[in-house]
């Protein structure tokens, strides 16, 4: 799948920031900031698949949410992020992420949920709801007044709900009987917490200008999980002032998860790439 991305709203950061008063404009790079927020959107190239496997009539084959039921590869994400400087080498750091995303299309297709088969034809509107809480600590082994190098341990928290409500032909794997439903509705949600662990580069290229870089990385198996995860970002900061900047991002991003119980299997897999603009305060 060839992957773009486009800036969100760089050059109104610009145009709003110039017109800060010139006796403003430090050298914010010796400032010793307690505490950071930053808010940020951007426009990302998704690719995402979806299974459960349960006795209770849920969705039990695999989807692809763009190829089978319509959703837009491109999602508009905002993100916010709460950064706390405990002492000098240690921080605290909450990022959230609410991604919303809704669909509605006339399939050309069937779709095989397992038990059932949506017939071509039919009017399919489906909605995701995913919650993302990344709490994170960070160590700082290497700091100097330029460059801070850290190791990270944290906890990736995922909450999503996905339903999918079907108007038109059904039809029961295994019999040729085929019957018109004005509703048919089929629904999956999967909580998980993973555990994330990480390296993180910041390095000051002038007294105003920094960049940052930060992988992180989980592959394990707790208790009834089976997780993967890979997040990458490359990052660079302007200080109008002490407590002003704005930035961009550029992020990959790789989640696979599944959850096996005794009656069911729940399963997601996305990826997405994107570029990111953002505002940071600090004080």
């Amino acid at each position: 799948m060839r992957r773009s991305y486009k800036p969100a709203g760089i050059s109104t950061l610009i145009a709003i920031c110039s017109l800060l008063p010139g006796e403003l404009l430090s050298a914010p790079k010796d400032y010793d900031e307690m505490y950071q927020l930053s808010a940020g959107s951007s426009s990302n190239k998704f690719d995402t698949d979806i299974l459960i496997d349960s006795r209770n009539g849920a969705i039990s084959g695999g989807l692809d949410l763009e190829d089978d039921l319509g959703f837009d590869n491109e999602v508009r994400l905002t993100w916010i992020t709460a950064h706390w400087r405990m002492a000098d080498r240690h921080r605290l750091e909450l990022i959230y992420t609410p991604i919303r995303r809704t669909s509605y299309f006339e399939n050309n297709k069937d779709i095989d949920l397992g038990d059932r088969v949506i017939k071509a034809g039919a009017s399919i509107s489906s909605e995701v709801k995913t919650y993302l809480f990344d709490i994170q600590y960070t160590y700082s082994f290497y700091k100097d007044a330029e460059t801070e190098v850290g190791i990270s341990g944290g906890l990736y928290w995922m909450n999503s709900l996905t339903s999918i409500n079907a108007e038109g032909v059904l039809q029961a794997t295994g019999s040729e009987d085929e019957q018109f439903l004005e509703s048919f509705e089929r629904s999956q949600r999967l909580v998980v917490p993973l555990p994330l662990f990480g390296l993180s580069v910041s390095h000051w290229l002038t007294d105003t200008w920094n960049l940052n870089a930060n992988a992180r990385v989980l592959d394990v198996t707790i208790n009834d999980v089976d997780g993967y995860l890979l997040n990458m970002s490359i990052d660079t900061s302007y200080y109008f002032t002490d407590q002003v900047g704005i930035g961009l991002s550029f992020t990959s991003f790789d989640l696979r998860v599944t959850q096996q119980r005794v009656i069911f299997i729940n399963s997601v897999e996305y990826q997405y790439t994107g570029l990111l603009g953002y505002v940071t305060l600090r004080y």
